[in-house]
């Protein structure tokens, strides 16, 4: 359900709204056109959509026309200068649209009407920043209980989902290293941990745990050294 209402959040950004002006010599030198179509969030055209165009210049003055068949509408002899465009169908959320006319000039209109209620859906979802801390708490969870339950495959790719998921979580890196740790696979556990280790640099559990890896390769210089570091940090801390 998030990344639908993810997906419509990013549609509200993206709802098509051009507005293309060219010239026409045709067109009366006096007025202005407008031409568009309504479209929904999969670009297939809306019939029997209603929408009021409102005249904001020097008087106001409300039109009201609606689609066709094929999601198309046109209104011909306007005057020139602001315009509100309101479109509304059943089933979909009200669009409205500003914009200007110049005279001689015809406008070329492509709106996109969301669900009926997908506006309130996006306001109310969390931030995709929240969705994804979420989805890598959960992830952790997971693999901490694999781990425990001693499937510490299925705790390398949920922890694994995690990185992908947030990058720069430490956490997350550690605790894929501290499970390669376990299955003795040194080279990548060491890769992990030192990954960790350059988003914080003082994550004293990273090193810890680095001092057993190098000490499992017999590279007990290197794990005197790091064990040294963990024990600074804790004792400041």
């Amino acid at each position: 359900m998030r990344t639908v209402v993810s997906g419509i959040r990013c549609s509200l950004f993206l709802v098509l709204l051009t507005l293309l002006v060219f010239s026409n010599s045709s067109d009366a030198q006096m007025t202005a056109s407008l031409l568009g179509s309504v479209v929904d969030v999969q670009g297939k055209p809306l019939s029997g959509v209603t929408l009021k165009l409102q005249y904001h210049g020097n008087v106001t003055r409300e039109i009201e026309v609606s689609t066709d068949d094929a999601g198309k509408f046109a209104r011909l002899g306007l005057q020139q200068g602001p315009y509100e465009l309101t479109a509304q169908k059943d089933g979909f959320d009200v669009e409205t649209l500003g914009f200007s006319l110049n005279v001689g000039r015809r406008a070329l209109l492509t709106l996109t009407l969301l669900p009926e209620g997908a506006r309130r859906m996006a306001e109310l979802a969390p931030p995709v920043e929240d969705q994804r801390e979420s989805a890598v708490r959960a992830a952790l969870q997971a693999g901490a209980a694999a781990s425990v339950a001693g499937d510490h495959q299925k705790a390398i790719t949920l922890f694994i989902l995690a990185v992908q998921t947030l990058p720069e979580c430490h956490e997350c890196h550690y605790r894929l290293g501290r499970t390669y740790a376990q299955l003795e696979d040194y080279t990548k556990a060491e890769v992990a941990l030192e990954r960790v280790l350059e988003i914080d640099p003082e994550y004293a559990p990273a090193y810890r745990t680095l001092a057993v890896v190098y000490s499992a390769q017999e590279r007990f210089d290197e794990a005197a050294a790091v064990r040294a570091r963990a024990a600074k940090l804790t004792s400041v801390s």
